[in-house]
């Protein structure tokens, strides 16, 4: 069971990253600009708690994930690549 507490509710946003505690995946909510505004349990734990508002380059130490998101974000189609973050538990995060 995960431990880490939920974070103070946001209704602003239009999603609630807490509905997303169930899963054992860190999933995030960034920005146009790349700030963290969200995220669901696995992540607290993954980043910290306090990210929000901080921008994911200074929390998340992976070139491959901010490049994935900033190209998303600009709308370039998706590709396919595998990503491995060593912290603070090993998990390999991409095609089985």
């Amino acid at each position: 069971m995960n431990k880490c507490p939920s974070p103070p509710q946001n209704t602003a946003l239009p999603l609630d990253a807490s509905t997303l505690d169930g899963l054992p995946d860190p999933v995030f909510l960034v920005g146009q600009s790349l700030i963290i505004v969200d995220y669901n349990r696995a992540a607290r734990c993954f980043l910290g708690e306090t990210v929000l508002g901080a921008k994911l380059g200074e929390s998340l130490d992976s070139a491959d994930v901010i490049q994935a998101i900033s190209d998303s974000l600009a709308g370039t189609p998706g590709t396919r690549s595998e990503i491995f973050l060593p912290y603070p538990i090993a998990r390999n995060f991409g095609p089985a």
